[in-house]
């Protein structure tokens, strides 16, 4: 192979890496809170993230200022982890999952349907950080 078309670390041929981000792409992301007013008032009044009220009762949208990548806090309560997680749009989640787990990474939650007709599955990647795959609007 052209060592001249590797990326920097030489993963993949910079085509096909440009190719692989375009398909994925980060849209958004999820923090867990255990004190969701805390976290919120943070997020606010440090950044200027307007705050809108998201799909269920501890769900709050975070508005970034970027339209194309916008978050959302969850309260924890006693059932969820503390997770920094992001959310990466894929056509194919059990594709995707594949790939990924031999990659290294761990799936924590099969592909699962929302009551919207969006798919979403839950990973780890190597490091142990959270991964949120998603497949919008399915049905």
């Amino acid at each position: 192979m052209d060592q001249g078309s590797q990326d920097p670390v030489g993963h993949l041929p910079l085509d096909a890496e440009f190719e692989r981000a375009r398909m994925n792409k980060v849209i958004g992301f999820q923090i867990t809170a255990m004190d969701e007013g805390k976290l919120l008032d943070f997020y606010a009044n440090s950044f200027g993230w307007k705050l809108s009220p998201g799909p269920h009762e501890h769900v709050t949208n975070l508005e970034t200022g970027n339209p194309d990548l916008d978050g959302s806090i969850i309260g924890r309560g006693d059932f969820i982890p503390d997770y920094v997680s992001l959310f990466i749009e894929s056509d194919d989640i059990e594709a995707t999952i594949e790939t990924c787990c031999e990659n290294g990474a761990t799936l924590v939650r099969p592909r699962f349907d929302l009551d919207n007709g969006d798919q979403l599955a839950i990973i780890e990647d190597p490091e142990g950080h959270v991964i949120t795959l998603l497949r919008k609007n399915v049905s």
